[in-house]
């Protein structure tokens, strides 16, 4: 699996300490050593992605697609990307941070029957 991850330092400051949050809740709870969870340039080969049995429907597959790779003991490689926040027409707000929480604890025992 391979991540971009994202300078985030064009990021309104509430948006980037969110995004260190639910970065930081994944890294504890999986015992990763993410640097952007929610960047949304995640790679992975098809046949991988179709395992993951995907439920979540708005922002917190993200946390999802996070929780189940490393669930399924996949390792998750991260290369920096270029990245500049864009502000109009932005869906996410804050509190799209607590759906991510809530996906992060509710993976944390999903179980894989293929790998």
């Amino acid at each position: 699996m391979v991540y971009g991850v994202r300078p985030l330092g064009s990021q309104k400051l509430v948006m980037h300490f969110g995004n260190r949050f639910v970065t930081l809740a994944a890294n504890v709870l999986y015992g990763a050593r993410l640097k952007d969870m929610e960047t949304c340039y995640k790679m992975m080969r098809r046949e991988i992605a179709l395992r993951l049995d995907l439920e979540c429907r708005r922002f917190d597959v993200e946390a999802e697609i996070t929780a189940k790779l490393l669930r399924a003991g996949y390792a998750i490689h991260q290369l920096p990307i270029h990245y500049t926040a864009r502000y109009e027409n932005k869906k996410l707000s804050p509190a799209g941070g607590w759906p991510a929480l809530r996906a992060l604890w509710k993976y944390r025992r999903w179980k894989t029957d293929h790998r």
